[in-house]
């Protein structure tokens, strides 16, 4: 039976995952078991370190690993939202990981590279990644093959900016990029980014080609998966995706009759919040 695949929501960012490893005693056997422990020999090491359990060497990892890009809505152009994820279970490998929006993309990816002291703890260490010598090679490299699709969440700039500046470093790969949407959003990207007036039109429909559209179902498609994978897609391996409504929720603020302006009262204001002017 093949192992569970990892599942993302897409919209929420969020996913869990919990390990556990067969023939583990339960706690109280463990204690049970540890007080037959005969004394130690005299001379002996009592501090001897237990044999390894075979059982468990070369046990893949099991979870998620979830790399942060950019999370702002601006004002400023970097670092706005974007998130790479990718199944620990698996290998670095071609199309392994998937990114959840793409407001900075090749300049996050640069970024976190730039950041990380070479041969430490940075999130591509273990990439293979030798016989390229430049950041910016490797930025591009995992744009253009270690990241299979592109899930947008909802079309706002700030979530889109990247995947269309970046578009162009597509040309002369294998294949075009998916982009893993709704409908709604395909459709808003389709008539007024890549129209050939915002932006050429760098898609598969008629296009240039370099993208092309995956059609994601609002709680997912009923006809995929099986028992508890049912109305996932899987984008990339062992990486299941399942988009749900979520609400950016509202700006509290209150308008100044003497000054005709506009004053925030929260410190804290979701960026796609729209004002609506008093009809007073």
């Amino acid at each position: 039976m093949p192992p569970k695949k990892k599942r993302v929501a897409s919209e929420t960012a969020g996913a869990g995952s919990s390990k556990k490893r067969a023939g583990k005693k339960p706690v109280h056997e463990e204690i049970e078991s540890s007080s037959h422990l005969s004394e130690p020999a005299p001379g002996s090491d009592e501090h001897e370190a237990p044999e390894e359990n075979p059982q468990f060497d070369n046990e893949p990892d099991e979870g998620l690993q979830v790399i942060v890009l950019g999370s702002s809505g601006g004002p400023f152009e970097d670092r706005t939202s974007s998130f790479l994820v990718r199944s620990l279970s698996t290998n670095w490998r071609e199309k392994s990981m998937i990114a959840i929006d793409a407001g900075s993309l090749l300049a996050g990816i640069l970024h976190v590279l730039e950041t990380s002291v070479k041969g430490g703890p940075g999130p591509f260490a273990d990439l293979p990644m030798d016989e390229i010598q430049t950041n910016i090679g490797r930025a591009l490299h995992i744009f253009r093959n270690i990241i299979g699709s592109i899930c947008i969440t909802h079309p706002h700039m700030d979530h889109i900016a990247g995947l269309v500046i970046n578009t162009q470093a597509l040309q002369n790969t294998s294949s075009p990029k998916t982009v893993a949407c709704l409908q709604s959003v395909i459709d808003a990207l389709k008539q007024y980014v890549f129209n050939g007036v915002l932006w050429p039109n760098l898609t598969d429909d008629q296009g240039a080609g370099l993208i092309t559209f995956h059609t994601l179902i609002e709680g997912g498609n009923p006809m995929l998966g099986s028992e508890d994978q049912i109305g996932y897609d899987e984008l990339c391996e062992k990486l299941l995706i399942k988009c749900y409504k979520v609400t950016h929720g509202e700006c509290a603020q209150t308008y100044d009759s003497m000054e005709r302006r506009w004053r925030r009262r929260s410190s804290v204001c979701p960026h796609h919040a729209h004002q609506q002017p008093d009809p007073a």
